[in-house]
């Protein structure tokens, strides 16, 4: 659901993405815009410099859960995120390597490669809490939040079937470029 104030064009929204991006970490920032630059085949500054001048809404989602503040912009990309079930059962899936998160959240989550995701018309940033509790920018992506399926951390850097990863109950995996 949109604001109806911002979606008046107060520009509210827009200052509290940019507030957010300007309190986000250096290093937090940079790894965001690495990540995502992609869904606009842009760079991270490019991306960076678009969101710094985009016109952002409120935007409420099921999967934008609190603390987290959801905003929308109007930019075509690729999600990034894909169902399992629009894969051929013979491709690969390959679960993230060991990482600090993995090991504090016990999940890591299903990657595949060659595949780019939908094209969506819409932006989604999240922003939230940072450590001192100032609102920063959590991520930035092409469409609506999605949370990709996690499997137990003893699967990290396993591959599997598509198949397999379906009777895993893995229903969404991240799109990565092909290396």
């Amino acid at each position: 659901m949109i604001d109806d104030q911002d979606a008046r064009g107060t520009g509210a929204a827009s200052k509290e993405v940019t507030d957010a991006i300007e309190n986000t970490p250096m290093g937090d920032l940079q790894s965001t815009l690495d990540l995502h630059a992609r869904s606009w085949n842009d760079t991270s500054f490019g991306t960076l410099a678009w969101m710094q001048g985009a016109e952002w809404v409120r935007y409420e989602h099921p999967n934008v859960l609190p603390p987290a503040v959801g905003y929308k912009a109007v930019r075509q990309g690729f999600q990034l995120v894909m169902p399992v079930s629009e894969l051929e059962d013979t491709e690969e899936v390959f679960f993230d390597p060991p990482s600090a998160k993995s090991e504090a959240s016990g999940f890591v989550m299903g990657n595949v490669r060659g595949h780019s995701g939908p094209v969506v018309e819409h932006v989604v940033a999240l922003v939230g809490p940072g450590d001192d509790g100032k609102p920063v920018l959590w991520t930035v992506h092409a469409g609506d939040p999605i949370i990709p399926s996690r499997v137990a951390k003893e699967f990290a850097e396993i591959t599997v079937s598509v198949a397999e990863a379906k009777r895993m109950e893995v229903h969404f995996v991240r799109c990565l470029p092909v290396s």
